[in-house]
């Protein structure tokens, strides 16, 4: 499968971003910075189907839960996380569309909604139909669903 050369450009910043040191939650996590910090694949963030954190709570609290799928690093996952379906870094995302069903209903999230809505458009241009972006990511569930989250 070819794969549009922006996404892997943008994984690969992604990757070399860096994580708040106020988010190490006494790890030895690698001292990071947020993915907003760094030179961005486009200016403008795609304009892609969205869930709001309250919505998706009702959705995962009713009888058809959405798929969830977490695009952040493994490293971010170790300060805060939901509980995904599937964790696939935006890099690997090419590679791993054969997990996913094109027909579930699909919610992408990350840290704040920017690299997910971008997978979220990536999944949409290989004919998935039913696949969002959580709208202000996983920080912005920390502050309306559950704040024993940390925010980073």
């Amino acid at each position: 499968m070819v794969v549009s050369s922006d996404l892997r450009i943008f994984a690969y910043r992604a990757r070399r971003t860096q994580i708040p040191r106020s988010a190490r939650n006494d790890t030895n996590l690698p001292r990071q910075r947020s993915i907003c910090d760094t030179p961005l694949m486009r200016a403008e963030t795609p304009t892609v189907p969205e869930v709001f954190p309250a919505e998706l709570k009702e959705a995962l609290d009713g009888p058809a839960r959405p798929v969830l799928v977490d695009v952040r690093e493994p490293e971010e996952v170790e300060i805060s996380t939901l509980a995904y379906d599937h964790l696939i870094p935006m890099g690997e995302l090419d590679r791993a569309l054969a997990e996913l069903d094109p027909e579930s209903d699909i919610v992408i999230y990350c840290r704040s909604g920017y690299r997910s809505a971008f997978a979220t458009e990536f999944l949409l241009k290989h004919g998935f139909k039913r696949v969002r972006n959580l709208a202000t990511g996983i920080n912005g569930w920390a502050q309306t669903v559950d704040p024993s989250l940390k925010i980073y």
